[in-house]
């Protein structure tokens, strides 16, 4: 598994090999099932994790039962409020949730400080993350303030479809609204013949009429 944890995160093979042996030793597994919280808000992260398959929710609630997803993470990516936690020591602002059975690896925030502070490549590849999931959540801020709901929901299909195989509570979740509103939408959507609805699934059928809904 280590092996190919560092083909998942290339950052750790150009680590020395002495610090590189180190790295193996600190790691410790961490398996998890779908649907396990792998962080609450409040709670403290002793760790960064290395993920090599499976895929972690981290989302904020946004009502008594209603949470906003701010990202994904899967294998190779890491999580910019676990490195921002780690770094200042301070608590989680958000949770984080299993969407797929996650096999990872963790290493005890004593030794991820050191590798930010002593190795250029590796704080290089910290940051960039930094830099990247920063952009998707200001892109989050503005989707959120300043866009209509069914033009989120119109982005959504396009960015997932053609066929999608998930529920109209997920994609509720994924919004920050309810499950009724976007089933309610998603009917309009299928009386302009625009999407087609099935069981836990949901066909674009005119890509170019929800493209038109969405703001340029």
């Amino acid at each position: 598994m280590l092996d190919e944890l560092f083909d998942a995160y290339p950052v750790l093979s150009v680590l020395p090999e002495p610090l590189q042996a180190e790295v193996r030793a600190q790691l410790s597994p961490l398996h998890a099932a779908e649907g396990q919280i792998l962080f609450r808000n409040g709670s403290r992260c002793p760790a960064f994790l290395f993920i090599n398959r499976g895929v972690i929710r981290v989302e904020v609630p946004v009502g008594e039962d209603r949470n906003l997803l701010l990202y994904r993470l899967s294998r190779g990516q890491s999580c910019i409020l676990t490195t921002g936690c780690l770094m200042a020591g301070s608590r989680y602002q958000a949770r984080g949730v299993v969407a797929k059975e996650l096999a990872a690896m963790a290493l005890p925030r004593a030794f991820f400080l050191r590798l930010v502070g002593e190795v250029p490549a590796f704080r290089r590849f910290v940051f960039a993350f930094f830099n990247e999931r920063l952009t998707e959540l200001l892109n989050l801020i503005d989707a959120v303030g300043f866009h209509q709901l069914d033009e989120r929901l119109a982005a959504l299909l396009l960015a997932r479809g053609p066929l999608l195989e998930i529920t109209h509570q997920v994609l509720a979740d994924e919004l920050g609204t309810v499950r009724e509103v976007v089933s309610r939408l998603l009917k309009e959507f299928e009386k302009e013949g625009w999407v087609r609805l099935g069981r836990a699934q949901i066909e674009v059928r005119d890509p170019q009429a929800l493209a038109d809904l969405v703001p340029r």
